[in-house]
C-alpha cells in the first residue's frame, strides 16, 4: 500500500472525513486492499461499512469504490454492515446499488449475518430488499422478453 492510500486507511480508521476527502483528492486508491492484512482483500469500504460510516461509504463510492468488492470469505461491504448492526450503513449501501443478497463463502447473505447476530429488524429489511431486487430484475428481464433484441442503429 502506498503512503498516500496509507493516509487514506488512517483518515478511515479515525473517521476523519476532511482527511478522506483530501486523500481521495490527491489520488489515494479507493479500491486498496487494508493494510493490516492483504491476504484478506478486505477493502477501504469494508472497513467503513463495518464501521457505519454513512459519509464515508458515500465519498468511497462516489469516488469509484467497488460497492460488491468480496473480500475474506467472500463477503462484501453489506455483510460487514450488517453484521455489525449498522443500519444506516445498509441502507445507503443498498441505496447506491448494492447487491442485495450475494453470498459468503458459507453460502450466507448479509440477511442471514443479520439474523444470526440477532439483528432481526435489520434482517427483515436485508429480506425484503433482496426480494424487490429479484423481483426488479425479473421485471427487466420480462421486458427484454417483451421488445426482443436491442436495435442497434435507430
Amino acid at each position: 500500500m502506498d503512503k498516500l492510500t496509507k493516509r487514506l486507511f488512517k483518515a478511515i480508521e479515525h473517521r476523519d472525513i476532511a482527511s478522506v476527502r483530501a486523500a481521495i483528492q490527491a489520488g489515494a486508491d479507493v479500491n486498496a486492499i487494508t493494510a493490516f492484512d492483504s491476504s484478506s482483500q478486505t477493502t477501504l469500504l469494508h472497513c467503513a461499512a463495518g464501521m457505519g460510516d454513512s459519509d464515508i461509504i458515500g465519498l468511497l463510492i462516489e469516488n469509484g469504490a467497488d460497492i460488491n468488492a468480496k473480500g475474506p470469505e467472500q463477503t462484501t461491504p453489506l455483510h460487514w454492515a450488517a453484521a455489525a448492526n449498522e443500519a444506516d450503513a445498509v441502507l445507503l449501501l443498498i441505496e447506491k446499488g448494492a447487491d442485495v443478497s450475494p453470498v459468503d463463502t458459507w453460502e450466507e447473505t448479509p440477511a442471514q449475518y443479520a439474523a444470526k447476530r440477532g439483528h432481526n429488524q435489520l434482517a427483515t429489511i436485508l429480506d425484503r430488499a433482496s426480494k424487490e431486487q429479484q423481483g426488479h430484475a425479473g421485471r427487466v428481464t420480462d421486458e427484454r422478453k417483451d421488445k426482443g433484441p436491442p436495435q442497434v442503429g435507430g
